[in-house]
């Protein structure tokens, strides 16, 4: 349940958590994440930055980031099983990959994004990763923003965290995406039809 995962992250009561999962690498956004949860965080005391990674050659970048703004609701984990990568989305409110164009890097795809819409979580994802593109429906199960953009960013994420019928109607629509197009069976008979 919602509570006994946030319970396995120690994430204080009364949250709402916005969730990022994926390596810290410069064109995965993260910093334009951190940027709009800083704004989030001076509005609003019901909030969580929950980061889940291995690391990468931006982390310290991330935390430097982190400090500088001042943000105070966050937390680093690096789950190695899939209980605890299944428990990392369980305690979602919203998930975000809010990937860039950078380095000549990019999110081909973004399978994190089905991971977080097959337990009926909200998303939020950017023009510039390929999955949402076709996972995306604005405003149904989530939204697709701008890259780059931390001002449209904090505006969807604010929007969400907003309204509990919308967060909820929105996660069961990620579901029922996943559940009708992106199936094992489906993915196995579209690259047999190739």
């Amino acid at each position: 349940t919602f509570q006994a995962a946030n319970n396995n992250f120690n994430i204080p009561k009364n949250k709402q958590v916005i969730l990022y999962f994926g390596r810290l690498v410069r064109y995965k956004g993260l910093d334009y994440l951190v940027k709009a949860f800083a704004k989030l965080e001076k509005s609003r005391n019901d909030i969580f930055l929950l980061i889940g990674s291995n690391g990468g050659p931006f982390e310290q970048n991330i935390k430097n980031l982190i400090s500088g703004l001042e943000i105070k609701n966050y937390k680093f984990v690096n789950p190695k099983t899939d209980g605890e990568k299944g428990s990392l989305y369980s305690s979602a409110d919203v998930f975000v990959l809010p990937s860039t164009f950078r380095d000549y890097d990019a999110d081909c795809w973004g399978l994190v994004l089905n991971e977080a819409m097959a337990l009926g979580k909200p998303v939020i994802s950017t023009d510039a990763t390929g999955a949402a593109h076709d996972l995306i429906k604005n405003g149904i199960n989530g939204y697709m923003i701008r890259q780059k953009d931390s001002e449209e960013l904090y505006q969807a994420l604010n929007k969400i965290l907003s309204d509990k019928k919308l967060k909820e109607k929105m996660g069961k629509e990620s579901k029922k995406i996943i559940g009708k197009n992106f199936t094992y069976e489906k993915m196995a008979q579209g690259f047999v039809d190739a």
